[in-house]
């Protein structure tokens, strides 16, 4: 009878584990769509509005030349770069950047701060293109691998240990 109740106890803690990564990878999906159908959306489109009111913090708007601007929120640790009134960029911080806070939300493809590079390539395969390394005006340069797919790119930065620092969401343009 021990040996029953232990086998289910086995069972049902491998049949949740099974439903919870089911689950995650659904609702990552999901979050994914959101942010590569963000990609490119004009700011007036419906996703783009629904995205930036989605949060409890009032943006900042930056504007610069060459008509491009930032939509920054600090406290989140989301920023955007619009160009040409389309969404061109989206930044998820990590705190390397002292004015923002660390994004908590999930991030594209299920990566987090602090994967190892191992995982990433395990996970997303091998990058469409990798640079970094040496030096550059007396600073180190970090190393990063960038995914390119049909409608955006993925780009990685990595610390000294091979971690997942940076996360950025981009137009292929």
């Amino acid at each position: 009878m021990l040996t029953f109740n232990l086998n289910m106890n086995i069972m049902k803690s491998r049949i949740i584990l099974i439903f919870s990564f089911l689950f995650s990878f659904v609702t990552t999906n999901a979050q994914d769509r959101d942010y590569i159908q963000l990609i490119n959306a004009s700011t007036s489109s419906t996703i783009y509005k629904t995205f930036i009111s989605s949060f409890s913090e009032s943006p900042e708007y930056k504007s610069h030349e060459d008509d491009y601007n930032y939509v920054s929120f600090y406290q989140s640790g989301i920023e955007i770069l619009i160009r040409a009134g389309k969404v061109h960029t989206i930044y998820f911080h990590n705190q390397r950047q002292e004015e923002f806070k660390s994004y908590k939300g999930k991030l594209p493809k299920g990566i987090y701060y602090g994967m190892p590079k191992s995982i990433v390539y395990d996970k997303l395969k091998t990058p469409s293109k990798s640079g970094g390394g040496g030096e550059f005006l007396g600073k180190a340069v970090p190393y990063w691998d960038k995914w390119i797919y049909a409608n955006y790119s993925l780009h990685l930065t990595y610390n000294a240990n091979n971690e997942v620092v940076e996360v950025t969401l981009m137009t292929n343009n």
